[in-house]
């Protein structure tokens, strides 16, 4: 009777250890964007120095932001601070992950780009998951794709007079054999980017920025991005109209 006993209580102890178990932490990031095995790489690392593993979980651009707002994942691996106005369950880790600038593209025009309200009375092509853009665009006139690839196509179509992306849009042009295009060389805004939790893991916001801190002056970081970087200039070179 004991022994019958001893193990309905060991199956027992065994099922509510297993019902207590972490579920995984789940990082959500854009399917689309060149850099995101990148940012998935120094984020994996980041969190392994503060005792958390992580599951990174590719979705739409836009969807990926809301999910990590509506806490069915655990965080966003990188925004905009422009960009996240009504996502008010997110906190931004306060130690930057980089640097993003957006940039105006033609298919060989050349446009005098100096802020927003510079595109004003153009035709644009946005991409509905880019929210700054979105943001910043709402009152002027576009053609709203799903992805950057459809961007480009609708511009190369003429569908509009010029498309808004950031620099590492020349990868994906290279890769899918988009055609030609001429970048404007002064950026429309330039923004740091930061990795997003919910706030039910504030608690990881101060031990990931030291963690983000300690990557970055290790060189953790720029040896991630060097390659990206010498990628785009090769795409960019063969891709580019010449000025």
């Amino acid at each position: 009777m004991r022994r019958i006993f001893g193990l309905i209580v060991g199956v027992a102890s065994l099922a509510g250890a297993q019902a207590a178990e972490t579920p995984p932490y789940v990082v959500a990031y854009s399917e689309t964007h060149p850099y995101s095995a990148g940012v998935v790489t120094f984020l994996t690392e980041a969190y392994r120095r503060i005792g958390v593993a992580i599951e990174a979980h590719p979705y739409p651009p836009g969807r990926s932001v809301e999910l990590a707002n509506r806490g069915e994942v655990d965080a966003e691996a990188a925004r905009v601070p422009d960009a996240m106005g009504g996502m008010g369950q997110l906190i931004a880790v306060p130690e930057p992950l980089g640097r993003g600038d957006a940039y105006v593209y033609t298919t060989g025009a050349q446009l005098p780009v100096d802020g927003w309200e510079s595109l004003r009375g153009l035709r644009l092509c946005v991409m509905v998951g880019d929210l700054i853009t979105m943001k910043r665009t709402e009152t002027m006139t576009r053609e709203i794709s799903h992805d950057g690839a459809s961007q480009f196509r609708m511009l190369a179509k003429g569908r509009c007079e010029a498309a808004i992306s950031d620099g590492a849009a020349w990868l994906m042009i290279d890769r899918q054999h988009l055609g030609h295009f001429r970048m404007m060389e002064k950026p429309l805004q330039s923004f740091p980017i930061y990795h997003y939790v919910n706030r039910r893991h504030s608690d990881l916001v101060q031990p990931l920025a030291e963690a983000f801190r300690a990557l970055k002056s290790e060189g953790f970081s720029d040896a991630l991005l060097a390659p990206y970087l010498t990628q785009v200039r090769e795409s960019q070179a063969r891709n580019a109209i010449a000025p």
